[in-house]
């Protein structure tokens, strides 16, 4: 994943957005800083943001994506 894609959330953990909800990624934990939720994502249609592990989320848009 990178800064921008927009993604899908996977899961419902009983905090952050819900399972289905758009999220756009705008920050990225530095490399080697062992953060088990290196995503923090923002959704796309208010102003909530989490932190998130990789297999929560799936890219839906990138740009230059098809």
């Amino acid at each position: 994943m990178k800064v921008n894609d927009i993604c899908r959330v996977l899961v419902n953990k009983g905090r952050g957005h819900g399972k289905g909800a758009k999220v756009k990624v705008i920050l990225i934990a530095p490399e080697g800083y062992d953060d088990p939720e290196p995503y923090y994502c923002q959704a796309v249609d208010g102003k909530t943001s989490y932190w998130y592990k990789a297999d929560e989320l799936e890219v839906i848009e990138r740009e230059g994506m098809i």
